[in-house]
């Protein structure tokens, strides 16, 4: 299957594929099923593949150095840090623990 205009495949391709039947399922992350199969009732619904939550991802935002709008770049991460806390766990992503909100991850 294509996109035109893409190299790959990306999760939020799955329910395009799945309505115009190029495909009978698909895997994308839990939220985006959850929403999928509440907004589209009737194109698909969710389900949980037992020994997934082992393949789960880390949500991180990333802060340039030098940014454009340095004004805007603090305020969006201090809205995101604040808001994120209460939003995700309430549309499916994963609830997060206080030694891991916020805090600083290496990159390798």
């Amino acid at each position: 299957m294509t996109f035109p205009g893409r190299l790959g495949i990306q999760h939020r391709d799955v329910l395009q594929a799945i309505a115009g039947r190029d495909a009978d399922v698909g895997i994308i992350f839990h939220h985006l099923a959850r929403y999928f199969a509440a907004t589209y009732p009737e194109l698909c619904a969710m389900l949980t593949v037992p020994g997934a939550e082992k393949f789960s991802s880390t949500i991180a935002m990333a802060q340039t150095v030098d940014p454009l709008r340095a004004s805007a770049a603090k305020a969006f991460t201090e809205f995101f840090l604040d808001v994120a806390r209460e939003v995700y766990p309430r549309y499916g992503f994963a609830a997060m623990n206080e030694a891991e909100y916020g805090a600083t991850m290496r990159l390798e």
